[in-house]
């Protein structure tokens, strides 16, 4: 659910459903399919995508189906995956963002970090490359401090493995 939220959210733009306000209604004993209900009617209502996410997690605990235990490191896991999934579409769907600078399309596999390219060396190119991404809100191989968006602190460790070469 959390996946799923941070993707929406990354590619409409906004964290509030379209038109403000999500509506899903579950009639009364038609709704649940292992046992009769819910006992009324009833209408759930979310204005933003993590409100949705938030309440299917909680759904799950208090229906026995997930352990609380496991609910916050889902949540954290659901975050990452969601931006991974929605940034790793973009390079497929936008390829020509790193061909452009002698890419082949496709994020690094991040065998080399820094060699964006995937030339086997870290190089002007990569910077070139690297540069495309800053600012970004990222959590690719591009964030190489992993703080989910590509800033200056990410430019210093790419200076560090400037002129390396990969094996």
């Amino acid at each position: 659910s959390r996946a799923a939220a941070e993707l929406l959210e990354l590619l409409t733009g906004s964290e509030y459903w379209p038109g403000g306000l999500a509506e899903w209604s579950a009639p009364m004993n038609q709704f649940l399919v292992f046992e009769d209900g819910p006992s009324v009617n009833v209408k759930l209502q979310w204005a933003t995508f993590m409100d949705a996410s938030n309440e299917s997690a909680l759904s799950r605990m208090w229906g026995g189906i997930h352990p609380p235990i496991d609910d916050a490191p889902g949540r954290r896991i659901g975050k990452h995956v969601g931006r991974h999934a929605f940034h790793y579409a973009e390079t497929i769907v936008f390829p020509q963002w790193a061909e452009e600078f002698g890419g082949t399309g496709f994020l690094p596999d991040g065998d080399c970090a820094g060699d964006f390219n995937g030339d086997g060396a870290v190089g002007s190119a990569d910077i070139v490359l690297f540069l495309t991404a800053y600012g970004e809100p990222w959590a690719g191989p591009y964030d190489l401090d992993d703080t989910d968006t590509v800033d200056a602190q990410d430019l210093l460790v790419f200076l560090t493995l400037y002129n390396l070469t990969c094996e």
